[in-house]
């Protein structure tokens, strides 16, 4: 395995010890591995670019948070965007939001990994290094707010592990006491990050990357 996928293999292991014992309805609400047709669905719907391995080896482990009966799913805490998609439903919205979306509102570059309602978070495809974690929830301008996947699996067992945890809802009061410590525990790859940490990006200067810029309407 490359780097990333060794990381994500460290993260998935610290995740399968720490939420049975911190966050046992968070750990209860991921599924088991993706299946290869919902796998090979997602390599279409995202092409031309290629999925990252360390997404790969995720859905491999665990395909998301799968709705069970229509029962309410804990958001991702390290995100706060929605629960984690399955690569089915990661495949339909990918090719209803290229139908649909103006090339102002969303990159062909991003994949949707969590959402409810009108928040989302997004996984940049462009990089091969890895790509960050966007906040594309509409109406708002995107943000840039977790440095990688890795770091999205890592942060939640170290909220876990301190007690931060909101398994039902989102909860305002636990809300700057996450931020504060994710900030300190990604201070090191934000350094190194070419985007600024939660900082709105207007869409006329997305990189190139993103396939901006773009002149708003």
């Amino acid at each position: 395995m490359d780097p990333l996928t060794d990381d994500m293999a460290r993260a998935l292991a610290r995740l399968a010890d720490v939420l049975p014992r911190c966050g046992p309805e968070l750990w209860a609400s991921l599924g088991g591995p993706v299946s290869d047709d919902d796998l090979e669905a997602l390599r279409g719907a995202v092409a031309p670019f290629v999925l990252p391995a360390e997404l790969v080896l995720l859905l491999r482990t665990h395909d998301g948070q799968p709705e069970h009966q229509g029962t309410r799913l804990p958001w991702w805490p390290s995100m706060d965007m929605g629960p984690l998609l399955p690569a089915r439903v990661m495949a339909e919205g990918q090719l209803q939001l290229r139908e649909h979306v103006e090339p102002w509102q969303w990159s062909r570059a991003w994949l949707s990994i969590s959402r409810e309602g009108w928040w989302q978070s997004v996984l940049d495809l462009s990089s091969p290094q890895g790509g960050v974690v966007v906040d594309a929830s509409w109406p708002d301008l995107p943000r840039v707010v977790a440095p990688s996947l890795v770091h999205v699996l890592d942060g939640v067992s170290t909220l876990a592990e301190a007690g931060l945890l909101d398994e039902h809802e989102q909860d305002v009061a636990l809300g700057p006491a996450r931020d504060s410590l994710l900030a300190e525990l990604w201070a090191d790859s934000w350094a190194h990050s070419p985007y600024p940490p939660r900082t709105e990006i207007d869409p006329g200067t997305w990189p190139a990357a993103w396939g901006g810029p773009h002149a708003l309407p």
